[in-house]
């Protein structure tokens, strides 16, 4: 809408989201509806300045006719329906205005697409925004809250960890850091004592095999 440009040539501007498309749909109906009243406010109009023409020549003239009298009723008749579809116009304008307030509020609030649905239809009410659907809401969420309690003691539950020292899980190696980690273990890695070495040249040697030569 904003800028035609950056939009298709082959479709019609569409908004990104959801909750901006439900948004102008509701904007459009209150416009329509207002359309309309305006509409019949100008037939009321355009009947009344016909009826003062026909009373104004009922006056002049010198006998009432039949035909006038009900020339002048059904302007009268006109003039009441378009009356009646100027009330209902306006009603459902200010519907579709209440509709769009309700769904800006409801927006801003993280619940279910069954609740919004529910509180978005909920009937007009003059005593607040949502009426008594905001009771029945709230008595479905504690009813809900309330059966599951029974079943929050065979849940595990999370410990907050304390403080700065919360033990964090090893990460895996990749090949590089492995790497890195073998050779860091073998330069540090240091030399076996001399003693060990000796003691097992040692004990080699006890184990010979004795000189035939020198038995015979």
């Amino acid at each position: 809408y904003l800028s035609p440009e950056s939009a298709s040539s082959l479709k019609a501007p569409v908004l990104p989201s959801k909750p901006l498309r439900v948004t102008s749909a509701l904007v459009g109906k209150g416009y329509t509806a207002a359309g309309q009243a305006g509409a019949c406010l100008h037939t009321m109009a355009v009947l009344q300045a016909y009826q003062a023409d026909l009373l104004k020549e009922l006056d002049e003239g010198e006998e009432i006719k039949d035909s006038d009298i009900s020339e002048l009723r059904r302007t009268a008749d006109l003039s009441l329906r378009a009356t009646k579809e100027t009330a209902r116009a306006i009603g459902r304008s200010m519907a579709a205005l209440v509709a769009a307030e309700r769904h800006l509020w409801l927006t801003l609030y993280d619940m279910k697409e069954k609740d919004r649905v529910f509180l978005l239809d909920a009937p007009l009410s003059p005593a607040g925004l949502f009426g008594d659907a905001v009771n029945a809401v709230v008595d479905r969420y504690q009813e809900a809250r309330k059966q599951a309690a029974p079943f929050q003691r065979f849940l595990p539950r999370r410990h907050p960890a304390h403080g700065s020292a919360a033990t964090e899980q090893p990460r895996p190696f990749t090949s590089s850091s492995h790497r890195e980690a073998q050779k860091q273990s073998v330069a540090t890695r240091t030399p076996p004592h001399r003693e060990r070495v000796v003691k097992r040249s040692r004990s080699r040697t006890s184990q010979a095999k004795p000189n035939l030569r020198v038995v015979l």
